[in-house]
């Protein structure tokens, strides 16, 4: 997961780099941490939400002594700038491979995250998305998991990276390579075209329902209610309504829509990006099905790119990197 972060944001910190790091032999030392503890804050600044029975005076106390105490500058925290992260779209039809060697030579397991990316999407489609992987879900569990026995984890879950949603499907196998399994998820999703054309009318309601009760269920507690408006904060999206927005849409879903949602970015426009994690067992094996896949003209596929690199991957002519998204406040807007 921390390499497809690094796949569809950017800028990016590639957790290779801290690997490397001790690959090459250094090490941390005493004073490296004191000289780390004493700059860490220098050129920090913070954003709160402080939420529940406090007084708006504890929360200014508050802030100013935990201000003090790490020695943030007040003047450059009301003029500096939160650094911006930007989506980085994939084009559509085309399919990018990054792999990477584990490396810890006893791993006996590779493992792989296939995101299939929409376009940015309005709330009503956020919706789609979720009743998607609710109806694939067990599916995918089932056919790659029991029946096909790729690996011991096989799972499916809609991610949302800066507006743009993907679903994740993620396998990890002793047996068989990251390539192999890539091509079984994309069979998986043509396979299921069928099942999702035919949806009855019960069973397309029974999803429906079934995020319908998990949008309505009431906060257990205020801690529930601060990670949903911390996530908007966080996020920069500040749509502290969601929760009721949501609700309202899923009255607009109809099976119609469902089946064209998934028609368009499961089966038409797919825009895929393989995340391969890679034990030395498998990295020759995995070398040869890459130069051997052949792409079925079912796939819609117009070609696949392998990238060695987070830099060769980024630097590709084919991805865009979203500068000006419409769903999101700037990071940089005085507040």
């Amino acid at each position: 997961m921390n390499y497809l972060r690094t796949l569809i944001r950017d800028p990016y910190r590639e957790p290779k780099d801290i690997i490397n790091y001790y690959i090459a032999g250094n090490s941390i030392t005493i004073e490296d941490l004191i000289k780390y503890k004493n700059a860490i804050f220098k050129s920090s600044k913070i954003k709160w939400l402080v939420q529940g029975n406090v007084k708006k005076e504890e929360v200014i106390e508050l802030v100013e002594e935990s201000n003090k105490i790490l020695e943030i500058d007040i003047n450059k925290e009301k003029t500096g700038k939160f650094p911006t992260i930007r989506p980085v779209v994939i084009k559509k039809n085309y399919n990018y491979i990054f792999r990477i060697k584990n490396p810890n030579p006893e791993e006996q397991s590779s493992s792989l995250i296939s995101l299939y990316q929409t376009d940015l999407l309005n709330d009503l489609d956020t919706i789609y998305i979720k009743l998607i992987e609710s109806f694939l879900k067990d599916k995918f569990f089932d056919q790659l998991r029991t029946k096909e026995a790729l690996g011991y984890i096989a799972s499916l879950f809609a991610i949302e990276a800066e507006g743009y949603y993907g679903m994740a499907n993620v396998l990890q196998s002793n047996s068989k390579t990251p390539e192999f399994c890539a091509a079984r998820v994309r069979n998986f999703y043509k396979e299921m075209h069928q099942n999702v054309k035919s949806i009855s009318d019960e069973e397309f309601q029974l999803h429906l329902n079934a995020l319908k009760g998990k949008t309505n269920k009431k906060d257990d507690n205020l801690s529930e209610v601060f990670s949903r408006n911390w996530t908007e904060i966080k996020n920069n999206t500040y749509k502290f309504n969601k929760k009721e927005k949501n609700i309202e849409n899923l009255g607009k879903c109809n099976k119609e829509g469902f089946i064209k949602f998934y028609e368009k970015y499961f089966i038409n426009e797919v825009a895929i990006v393989d995340s391969e994690y890679l034990c030395d067992a498998h990295y020759g094996q995995n070398e040869k099905e890459l130069k051997e896949t052949k792409i079925l003209e079912r796939e819609n596929i117009k070609k696949r790119i392998i990238c060695d690199t987070i830099d060769d991957y980024k630097a590709c002519n084919t991805l865009e990197v979203v500068h000006n998204n419409p769903l999101y406040i700037s990071y940089n807007k005085e507040e």
